[in-house]
This record gives C-alpha cells, structure tokens and sequence, in this order.
C-alpha cells in the first residue's frame, strides 16, 4: 500500500506529516472517522502531495514589484493590493482570483506581522487579510495606517491539542505543565495566535505565568509535540495552541505515529462561555475578516474596484462551505488554495496541501462565513475586539 506523504500549516510555516494513512481512524473525540480520514481515500489526491518542498531561509522581501502581478487595472480602476500572511481569511481570496481571473486584485504575501507594517508604510498596500484583533490593533496603534473592517468571514478554527493518554480536558488540566504556540513563519511569540491565546487565558482568569511557555515555528513545534521531545523541565509539552488546518493534519500526522492527539478545548468555546455572547454560536468568534484602508475608502475611484472584490470574495466563502457536502468539489477548491499557497508563500517553505485542507473543512472545525450584517454583530463584536486587544477600538473601523 502506498505510503502517503501529506503537509500541514498554520498561519504560513511548513508541516510535514509522514503516514497519513488511508486506513487510520481518528483519535479526536470532536471528530468522525471518516471526515478525519475520507481525504485519503482518492488516489489523485497523493500525486501532488509526495513531494517535499525544498526548505529555503524565508524571505522579507515579500512585497516587491513580482508579487504584485495578479491583479490586472481595467478601464482607469486601481487594483486593489490584498496584503496577507497565508492565514485562514487569505483562502477565500485564492478561490475568488482563480475563478475570476480579470478580478482588479493583487495578492501582496507577507510573512509575519512587522512585514505586514512594512508593506503598508511602504506603499504596496491597500486592503488587508488577517485576524479582526490584528487589524483592530494595528490600526489602533498607529503601526499601519487607518483601516476599516468590511466583512468577517473566519469564524472557527482555534484549538489547544493535547495527547489522547494524558486525559486532558480542561484547561485547568494544564496548568503547570509545558504549552507551546507556533507562529506564522516565527516562533508566533507576541505574534496573532499569541494574542489571541492570551486573551483566551484571561476569559477564564489565567495567563502565560500559569504554563510553562514555549515558541517554535511550526516545523520544529509539531515534532517537538509529536515526538514527546523533553524539555527543559524534563516533561513533554502537554498542550499545543493550533488553528486549523494544521491542527486536523497534526491529528491526521499521529494516526501512524507515535503519538495521538486529540482537540482538548475548543478555544472559541472557551472565550464564549465565559463571555456569554449571543450574536452568533457558541463554537464560533469573529476572528478574521477583510479590512479595507480609510484612504481607499474615501477615493471614489476604488469604489467599483471594492465593491467587485468584496463580492468575490464573499461568494468564494459560500461556495467553500458549501462544497462541504461534495468531495469532489471540496478538493477542487482544496487544489486551489494549495496551488495559490505554493504560488505566493513557496518562499516560505509554506505548505498547505489539498487532504489537510479538505479534512479540515469536512470536520468542521474551519469554518467560514459569508456576507454576515455588521450591523447585527457591532455591539458583541466591538466588545469582543476591545477585550482581546485590551484597548477601545475607533467607530471609524467598523465600515
């Protein structure tokens, strides 16, 4: 039998993942064996995925003048410079460029949070593609110049992972212990899934100081983690901090591993019972979205170029969830998001391949959303945006 090779990522580091095996069942309690396994199943998922990537030191030179070449201006109308980690938001763009390809966009790949302020202070940015706090926060400060938040489309895919032996199920369960988070292409300290992690702990009366932290890319975390490598206090890291889909493929890594994990807590859950929030589900947040610059906004001129893209955009959100129910659809828009990552992050020795992206969908626990009225999430959604990033967020952002 064929030995598959599949990969996955978080926000933008390469995972390789050796053994996801067409016969594995999952060991996630939150999840099915077959969402957790069908995208094993078809012979043509694997002749794309058996390669490795080559690895090559990342670079920062991520908006220079060959990254901005998607977007074609028509008729007098400005492209619209899409500035983006290759986290979650970014994937509904990649379908929306694919299928519409006269779509007055470029795509500006970035790898990490101070060349997301790089691209901006140097002028290659006009919209951006990231976590709702990571906007709000930017744009708070000053580090970027102001943005308006138009849609939020990203609504679930944060989780702590644990191994199935240690029982764990709360987050009480690790206190004391090792906890790692991974970053982007970084270690992730003080990077997006760190604030939000952090914000996670203060919902339920902790913080860093509770664990025993560690940082690491996610090439060197998940073996860390896997591996039951021993740390510095002679332990195993118990809990990983992940978002999919590279919590579903570190699940799918395990099952002819040596390890199995499994999702211990569900980090939207977590934050939403504690805070009590109505304007949508309890295993759901507001976490990423499509935010626009205010200098974009008050130009006329950008007006159709906007109004095409957010459409895109909006209708490639739908059509992802809705391919949930097809495989055969799922793994064409899963071919897609994998072929634009390779395209624009291969820098980054960044990975995301089409099995990990289908199960992660398939599963549930990516989960996207499309045209949701900011009217009818503002109130819970300024709130929520103000207690992670511990600061009043400006009316102006809420477009």
């Amino acid at each position: 039998m064929k030995k598959l090779i599949c990969f996955a990522v978080t926000s933008s580091t390469l995972l390789l993942m050796n053994g996801c095996s067409a016969a594995g069942t999952s060991t996630d309690p939150n999840t099915t064996d077959s969402n957790e396994t069908v995208v094993s199943q078809d012979q043509n998922l694997t002749e794309n995925n058996e390669t490795t990537t080559t690895q090559t030191q990342a670079k920062d030179q991520d908006f220079t003048d060959k990254n901005e070449t998607t977007g074609t201006q028509t008729q007098g109308n400005p492209a619209l410079r899409v500035v983006s980690t290759p986290n979650p938001s970014l994937f509904p763009l990649l379908i929306a460029m694919s299928e519409n390809p006269t779509l007055n966009a470029s795509l500006v790949p970035v790898s990490g949070s101070s060349t997301i302020n790089s691209a901006f202070q140097n002028g290659k940015g006009d919209a951006l593609l990231s976590m709702t706090f990571v906007a709000a926060k930017k744009s708070n400060d000053a580090s970027i110049e102001a943005m308006h938040l138009h849609s939020v489309n990203f609504w679930s895919g944060f989780h702590t992972l644990t191994h199935q032996e240690d029982n764990i199920s709360s987050m009480d369960d690790l206190v004391g212990k090792n906890y790692m988070i991974s970053g982007p292409v970084g270690t992730g300290e003080n990077g997006g899934p760190d604030i939000f992690f952090q914000a996670a702990m203060r919902a339920v009366g902790k913080s860093a100081t509770n664990f025993t932290m560690y940082y690491q890319s996610l090439n060197e975390g998940y073996q860390t983690f896997g591996n039951k490598t021993v740390m510095d206090d002679g332990e195993k890291v118990s809990g990983y901090h992940m978002v999919e889909p590279a919590a579903s493929g570190i699940i799918m890594n395990g099952m002819m591993g040596s390890y199995s994990a499994v999702r211990s807590v569900d980090m939207q859950a977590l934050i939403n019972d504690v805070e009590g929030y109505t304007a949508w589900s309890n295993n759901e947040l507001p976490l990423g979205g499509f935010s626009i610059a205010a200098r974009v906004d008050n130009n006329s001129s950008y007006d159709a170029t906007v109004s095409s893209v957010l459409t895109a955009y909006n209708n490639a959100a739908q059509a992802l969830m809705a391919a949930k129910g097809s495989l055969r659809k799922l793994q064409q828009y899963g071919s897609v998001i994998s072929n634009g990552i390779a395209r624009y992050y291969g820098d980054y020795n960044v990975s995301i391949p089409v099995p990990v992206i289908v199960a992660a969908i398939r599963n549930g626990k990516l989960v996207y959303k499309d045209n949701v009225p900011m009217e009818s999430i503002k109130s819970e959604l300024d709130t929520f945006l103000e207690f992670v990033i511990e600061d009043e967020v400006a009316e102006e952002f809420y477009r």
